[in-house]
């Protein structure tokens, strides 16, 4: 029974119509899908229906595969929408005017010159794509990243040899999607390297 002091504050409980409950039956959670279809509860089923439907994007294959490092797909998801803090963002919270573009020092940054716009941000491009036509041993330093691990596959779908350096070679979580990765186990060699650490690159720069 509800208190009585409860029917002039919440009048609507007492209107209500008392649910059936039947001691020989188990309890079940339900769920009404969009379409009024009575089914038995589920978190997908449930996920489907509040989900706004939205068409597929052309980079959602670059972004959520497998060997990913969800960490890396969200910050590549933020500049795929334009929602990086870059300096023409910050700008307008902060009311800066005096930003420069960090990598060529011209003017405030934003996505479309930070990607494709930079003189300096070209010409690494520009090199990337020059490894990738020449038949010789790459080095790709910090592998285990999300851009660095798709160089590597890149690198290693176009039959080059791919001398990777990793921070940890005991982290296998950081390491596992490497290995999987089509001619990793031929062409793949990982180096465990630190920038603090001199000398640390040498061996993984050889014959690189």
């Amino acid at each position: 029974m509800l208190p009585a002091f409860w029917r002039s504050k919440f009048e609507f409980l007492f209107v209500l119509s008392h649910p059936l409950l039947f001691q020989d039956r188990l309890d079940k959670g339900l769920w009404k899908s969009r379409n009024n279809k009575v089914m038995p509860f589920s978190v997908n089923s449930a996920w489907s229906d509040l989900l706004v439907p939205k068409p597929i994007v052309p980079w959602c294959n670059i972004m959520w595969l497998s060997q990913n490092i969800p960490k890396n797909a969200f910050i590549l998801w933020l500049a795929f929408n334009k929602r990086l803090n870059t300096q023409d963002k910050v700008a307008v919270w902060n009311k800066v005017d005096l930003l420069k573009r960090p990598l060529c020092n011209s003017m405030k940054d934003d996505h479309d010159h930070l990607f494709f716009g930079c003189d300096f941000s070209i010409r690494v491009w520009e090199h990337l794509k020059d490894l990738m036509s020449e038949g010789k041993v790459v080095c790709v330093r910090g592998a285990s990243g999300f851009i660095a691990s798709w160089i590597v596959k890149l690198l290693l779908a176009r039959g080059y040899s791919v001398h990777a350096t990793v921070r940890s070679l005991g982290d296998q979580k950081k390491t596992e999607h490497l290995f999987a990765l089509d001619g990793a186990k031929e062409r793949l060699s990982l180096y465990e390297a630190n920038l603090i650490e001199d000398g640390s690159f040498d061996s993984a720069v050889k014959r690189c």
